[in-house]
């Protein structure tokens, strides 16, 4: 599955990438780190960062941690798109 979902935001195609991985929650195919980075890097390039701090939200209740791949896209994204005060709470959540 985290091939295709990477294909898939790299395509900009992340309502097909949600749709994929609902269809994969539904599989009992459990995501991993890599499955919500590749989320979080997606809804951040396209500047969704309410949506990617959802799937940060999510991957942290289904017991997976964040990484330093999760944290470095949202900061990326954040930072990027002017969001300053938002990079820095997330830089606050990391310590």
């Amino acid at each position: 599955y985290n091939c295709v979902l990477d294909v898939l935001v790299k395509a900009n195609c992340l309502q097909q990438a949600m749709i994929l991985y609902e269809e994969m929650l539904n599989s009992e195919c459990f995501p991993d780190t890599v499955t919500f980075n590749i989320l979080v890097h997606g809804f951040c390039k396209q500047g969704k960062f309410d949506e990617a701090r959802n799937i940060l939200q999510e991957m942290q209740e289904k017991g997976c941690q964040p990484d330093a791949v999760t944290y470095s896209s949202l900061l990326s994204g954040l930072s990027g798109a002017g969001k300053l005060d938002d990079a820095l709470v997330i830089l606050n959540e990391m310590q």
